[in-house]
């Protein structure tokens, strides 16, 4: 697969140096903040260097956290793919940011199950976790839209005490269209 990927209603694709401000707009939000646990608010020369690092991770291992745009609009409203774990480049996990005005419309749900099926099915990886602070019932809901297994609680990653969920080559059996 390559960049841009589409979905029912979105378009994943790379992120640009012009995307910056916007997806800065987003990542500001204080739900946005709160539920990442971010400690230093970040600016739009942090977003830059966040843009450059997700191209570098689509060229080195063929996944990213990808822009997330509603083809209907062109609008941007979030970011969606896969990561790996700092400090564990073993362990692979889905994550996504949308905007709180697009949220509770399944567009997390539509672009994760996207990523889900790139990764286990084409890339090959073995499984695919999602995390969350137990209070996130936002994502923790898209979790369990998506099928994901939950696994309780976790203090493996982050350093802090986290809901983790799992997807594995058995997911794929029940999401693929």
């Amino acid at each position: 697969m390559t960049l841009p990927m589409e979905t029912e209603r979105l378009t994943l694709r790379l992120f640009t140096d012009d995307d910056a401000e916007e997806y800065l707009k987003i990542v500001l939000q204080p739900e946005i903040m709160e539920g990442h646990n971010v400690e230093e608010v970040p600016d739009v020369a942090t977003i830059r260097e966040g843009i450059l690092k997700r191209t570098e991770s689509w060229q080195k291992r063929g996944f990213t956290r990808a822009a997330v745009i509603v083809r209907e609009t062109g609008q941007l409203i979030g970011s969606v793919g896969l990561a790996v774990i700092p400090d564990n480049e073993e362990v692979v996990e889905v994550v996504w940011t949308i905007s709180k005005e697009f949220t509770r419309q399944g567009y997390a749900t539509e672009a994760a199950r996207a990523w889900l099926v790139f990764g286990l099915e084409e890339l090959g990886l073995a499984s695919v976790i999602a995390l969350a602070n137990a209070g996130n019932h936002a994502s923790i809901r898209v979790m369990e839209k998506l099928g994901l297994r939950s696994e309780g609680m976790t203090e493996e990653y982050y350093d802090r005490e986290l809901v983790i969920y799992r997807a594995d080559r058995d997911w794929l059996d029940g999401n693929i269209h």
